[in-house]
């Protein structure tokens, strides 16, 4: 009697890991899935698309640390500088006070200045960039839903995984009671 109660609980434990490797494998093929999807959203972009700023106004005082202009925070921007200004006295900034690299500007020591370092800036560039198209915007709205969904995919599998280990207590203890009857 005690082997056969062994090989039913040794098949319930089999199923419990055929189960849990079924929740693990549909995981991997979603991860699989939004990495792909990215991937399409990035490859679908229009690249090298132009785009020319006049006057930017940097949001802060520019100084050694440096500030990215607009084009600094696009999808793989990259600037070239036309003209560079102070913005509250109109002096010309020439290229010996300031360093760029990708679309972050900062006040160089190469020529020191009074007027140059620590004030706000007016900038004037164009830089390139993956510009978004419907195509990308599709796909990158399907990961973002997924993504906000991913709290409740958490909780969707531990309330399974509870309904799983209550199964198996509710079972054992109705195992328990038909033997001793």
């Amino acid at each position: 009697m005690d082997k056969i109660m062994f090989k039913e609980k040794k098949a319930q434990l089999g199923g419990l890991y055929g189960g849990i490797l079924t929740i693990v494998t549909i995981g991997i093929l979603l991860a699989i899935s939004m990495y792909v999807l990215s991937s399409i959203g990035d490859s679908t972009r229009d690249k090298n698309t132009a785009v020319t700023v006049v006057n930017e106004t940097t949001s802060a005082a520019v100084d050694e640390s440096g500030i990215y202009v607009t084009g600094g925070v696009k999808t793989d921007g990259l600037c070239t500088i036309g003209q560079i200004t102070n913005a509250s006295t109109g002096y010309g900034i020439v290229s010996a006070n300031y360093t760029v690299t990708n679309c972050h500007i900062a006040y160089s020591y190469a020529s020191p200045n009074t007027f140059v370092n620590n004030t706000i800036w007016n900038v004037s560039y164009t830089y390139t960039w993956s510009a978004n198209n419907t195509a990308s915007d599709a796909t990158d709205t399907l990961v973002t839903q997924f993504v906000t969904f991913l709290p409740w995919l958490g909780i969707i599998l531990l309330v399974l995984a509870a309904g799983v280990v209550l199964f198996f207590v509710i079972r054992s203890f109705a195992g328990g009671v038909g033997r001793g009857a």
